[in-house]
């Protein structure tokens, strides 16, 4: 879909597909660091989510939109669960900027940050259980602490540990070459940090936003990848980043 202008549109309207089959389960895809990690530096399969993915839009910019819920309707909530609990809003939206412009030569090549490109963009909700863990702060699981001091204090360095995890879901539906094929065996689904370029928005009720504005090249550390990216974008791939842990 083709976005212009300022004027507000419907959360999900681009790819009103029925989330269920792609997001049921998807968890147990994700190994991720456990309590105690910087002893025995061994992960295990991620536990529930403490927000599930309940819209996506690929939307396509002539430049890089930041701050995209306040050109947003996002759908409506019981009263009992559209207010903030404990400082954390009900939806956190992810909005990963992809460029549609090559990438320069990297010896003579003219630097290029902006320009047309799309938004890949997921809407995820809170669930009932992290609502309920968020209401009673004090004996919530370490993770949900977690997530409301990301959320609510942005005094300390723990948002530049952000991490990214991408999953190719359907490599082999794509006809990739050679080199990418390796890529995505490689790095589908690797933890990459998303700082330096990266940006957070809030209305302090109804969301927070996460907007990664890292070009193709960036967000894979390797400049070969960009089309892996642009196909990733292409075949709605899934992105996550939030488990309960210990």
């Amino acid at each position: 879909m083709e976005s212009s202008g300022a004027a507000a549109f419907r959360a999900g309207i681009s790819l009103p597909e029925d989330l269920e089959k792609h997001y049921a389960d998807i968890t147990s895809e994700f190994c991720v660091r456990q309590k105690g990690y910087k002893q025995h530096k061994k992960k295990g399969v991620s536990t529930e989510p403490m927000f599930l993915c309940v819209a996506r839009d690929l939307l396509k910019f002539e430049e890089k939109r930041y701050n995209l819920a306040t050109s947003l309707l996002l759908p409506e909530l019981p009263s009992d669960s559209s207010e903030p609990v404990s400082g954390v809003p009900p939806y956190i939206i992810l909005n990963i900027m992809l460029p549609g412009y090559d990438a320069p030569n990297p010896v003579w090549g003219k630097s290029r940050t902006d320009g047309p490109g799309w938004s890949l963009v997921f809407y995820l909700l809170m669930t009932e259980q992290t609502r309920t863990e968020l209401q009673d702060l004090p004996n919530a699981s370490a993770g949900v602490r977690l997530l409301q001091r990301f959320v609510t204090d942005d005094s300390t360095d723990m948002r530049e540990r952000l991490k990214l995890i991408a999953s190719l879901v359907n490599p082999e539906e794509v006809n990739l070459g050679a080199v990418v094929r390796k890529l995505v065996v490689d790095y589908n689904m690797k933890p990459v940090l998303t700082r330096p370029q990266h940006e957070f928005f809030t209305d302090g009720s109804r969301y927070f936003e996460i907007d990664v504005r890292r070009t193709c090249a960036a967000l894979c550390h390797l400049a070969t990848r960009i089309p892996c990216m642009r196909l990733l974008a292409e075949k709605h791939a899934g992105m996550y980043g939030w488990e309960r842990g210990g």
